[in-house]
């Protein structure tokens, strides 16, 4: 399967979020953050809420299993505080853009274990461009 772009990212939105004490948290700093009333990067619309990002990319030809497990095992050593935080919404979100009509990839049990053990929501963004950009 070939994706033209593939990244996993941690969301977590909310009002007045506190970016420092997040990072602190989660021994991360954020790819991105946006605060409520700023644009949305590519976009023409204005963020709702505070956003904070932390993203991970694709590698050369590494498949959507393996961008999601990198995230995750970035944040394992952070399970008890993404747990025991009261975040006004908190998500990883898995986005694929692909040329291809038909978009394929699973997800291997071991991952989806250790998502499950974060209790938090997941979400999969898909672009296709149907077999060809026009």
């Amino acid at each position: 399967m070939s994706f033209t772009s593939v990244a996993c990212s941690l969301l977590i939105r909310g009002d007045d979020l506190n970016k420092e004490s997040i990072s602190n948290g989660l021994n991360l700093n954020p790819t991105n953050y946006i605060l409520k009333g700023q644009q949305i990067k590519k976009t023409k619309f204005k963020a709702p809420k505070d956003i904070w990002t932390y993203e991970v990319k694709l590698v050369n030809e590494e498949l959507p299993n393996t961008v999601l497990y990198n995230l995750i095992s970035k944040l394992k050593h952070s399970k008890n505080y993404i747990i025991n935080t009261s975040f006004e919404d908190i998500c990883i979100r898995l986005y694929l853009q692909s040329d291809l009509a038909q978009i394929y990839f699973d997800i291997e049990p071991n991952v989806l274990k250790e998502l499950a053990e974060l209790k938090i929501r997941f979400e999969v963004s898909i672009l296709s461009w149907g077999g060809g950009r026009r």
